[in-house]
């Protein structure tokens, strides 16, 4: 790209701002599939695989973004839990019968977005700022 633009400034300007866009948007669908409120922290001590793939999140943002996203947005928490088994295209039916089940043992996480930017802003800076919620209760 750098022979096509000519020169470091051209570049920049030509792929700075889609970089950045590209960036901040997988940053922030992958912290939102991985944090919440609601969302437990577990140290090495007390963390295995199957506790953490259940405290990670279904989030649905609308617009057509889940089909972008190749569902692995609204379909997160069966995208861990059988990440070998269930490929992308089939975790909207696995996803449909999972989370009932998921649901009726009460480890179900599912958010549907009205404002996924708003909803970012308020997760991000109130769990990483005021403390996250440790499984052991210990302190932040």
């Amino acid at each position: 790209a750098y022979m096509f633009c000519g020169d470091a400034r051209t570049l920049a300007l030509a792929y700075g701002g889609c970089y950045a866009c590209f960036s901040f948007w997988l940053f922030m669908v992958t912290y939102l599939q991985h944090h919440d409120h609601g969302t437990l922290v577990y140290d090495d001590s007390d963390w295995t695989y199957l506790k953490g793939a259940l405290e990670t999140v279904d989030r649905k943002y609308g617009f057509g973004l889940d089909n972008l996203h190749h569902n692995i947005s609204d379909g997160h928490v069966v995208h861990h839990l059988f990440f070998t088994q269930v490929p992308h295209y089939h975790l909207t039916k696995a996803t449909e019968q999972v989370a009932p089940l998921l649901r009726k043992a009460g480890v179900y996480k599912r958010v549907d977005h009205d404002n996924f930017l708003k909803d970012f802003w308020r997760t991000f800076f109130t769990c990483n700022f005021t403390g996250w919620k440790w499984a052991n209760g210990k302190d932040n």
